[in-house]
């Protein structure tokens, strides 16, 4: 009832309003609700907080749901628009790495494996978001980790990119944008 509530003040372009109509409710704490209906509420709360440019709130309600019930396959649905949502709160944020890690989930999802354009996108977007995210211990052993993946074969470009931050030589800015600009800003159809 409240969903259907939320909805049409949605639908009469009251964004704020509904978000808060959805906020009032903890659904977490419903004991009769199944767990996948509690992670849709809780989903449609985020979407409705970016929807009004709540980041910050978005990102308290986020952590009410654990990664690990995305663990199942019948929940690949819900995981993708969890990290979908998660990935414009993040980018939003300027977090690079934690995007990757959000596109590396969507990566790792058997239903986008499947797909192999959806698997090379998803793929793209993980070293993209790799290689801008700024150097620690983390993100020097997910590039390392990525770098072995198999598939990564299938997108050379993205493969060499990736190998211009793994190795021990300085970066020339002139090849580096010789050999990847037109590819980074245009993309590709491979």
């Amino acid at each position: 009832l409240t969903r259907t509530l939320a909805k049409i003040k949605e639908d009469a372009g009251k964004v704020a309003e509904a978000a808060d109509i959805l906020q009032e409710l903890q659904v977490e704490t419903f004991g009769s609700m199944e767990k996948k209906e509690k992670v849709d509420f809780i989903l449609e709360q985020m979407r409705l907080c970016l929807a009004k440019k709540d980041y910050v709130r978005t990102q308290i309600i986020s952590k009410k749901i654990s990664s690990k019930f995305f663990e199942d396959a019948a929940s690949a649905d819900l995981k993708l628009k969890f990290y979908q949502l998660m990935i414009e709160v993040d980018e939003h944020e300027g977090s690079y790495l934690a995007t990757s890690k959000h596109y590396r989930a969507i990566y790792d999802t058997p239903s986008i494996k499947e797909n192999k354009d959806k698997m090379k996108e998803a793929l793209k977007c993980v070293v993209l978001y790799l290689v801008l995210a700024p150097f620690d211990n983390e993100q020097s052993d997910m590039i390392h980790r990525v770098k072995e993946d198999k598939q990564l074969e299938t997108i050379p470009k993205y493969r060499d990119l990736l190998k211009c931050f793994t190795t021990s030589e300085l970066i020339q800015w002139k090849m580096l944008c010789q050999n990847f600009e037109t590819e980074l800003k245009s993309g590709s159809t491979n």
